[in-house]
C-alpha cells in the first residue's frame, strides 16, 4: 500500500504540497495497490493527544485525499504503530475501514472494519528520495 503521510503540522512535506499532489496523481496512473492514509499522531506523546485532535487529523487526511486526489480512501496505518482501540473506532467513523497493523500489535477490530496485517511498507518520502523527512 502507498500511504500519504499526515503529521501534526500537515503532510510529510507541507512546503511541497503541490509537488506531493502531482506525485500521487502520477503514481495513481501506474500503481494498482490501494493508496492509504498514514498518520503520525505524535512522536512519543500519543497518550497525551486528545481524542478530538486525533479525529481531526484523520478527517483532515481523508478530506485532503478526496479533494486533491479525488479518491475515497479506505486504508489506514498509524505512524510508529501507535494506536489504541479508540483509534480503530475513529477510523471507522471517517470511513477508514481497512486498518493496517504491525503483525506483532493486532488491535481489537470492531464490526465493519477489516484487519490487514503488514510486514513491509513504503512512505511518500522514500519515493521522493528525501531521507531526512
Amino acid at each position: 500500500m502507498l500511504m500519504l503521510t499526515v503529521q501534526e503540522k500537515g503532510f510529510g512535506f507541507p512546503e511541497h504540497k503541490d509537488e506531493i499532489i502531482q506525485l500521487y496523481l502520477k503514481l495513481m496512473q501506474t500503481v494498482t495497490n490501494p493508496i492509504g492514509l498514514h498518520v503520525h499522531f505524535s512522536k512519543g506523546s500519543f497518550a497525551k493527544m486528545s481524542s478530538v485532535k486525533k479525529l481531526n487529523m484523520l478527517k483532515y487526511g481523508v478530506n485532503f485525499m478526496k479533494k486533491y486526489l479525488h479518491i475515497k480512501v479506505k486504508d489506514f496505518y498509524s505512524g510508529w504503530s501507535l494506536y489504541d482501540n479508540e483509534t480503530v473506532e475513529q477510523c471507522k467513523q471517517v470511513g477508514l475501514t481497512n486498518f493496517h497493523y504491525k503483525v506483532s500489535r493486532k488491535p481489537t477490530i470492531p464490526d465493519g472494519v477489516i484487519a490487514v496485517p503488514i510486514r513491509r511498507w513504503i512512505h511518500d518520502f522514500q519515493i521522493k528520495g528525501d531521507e531526512n523527512a
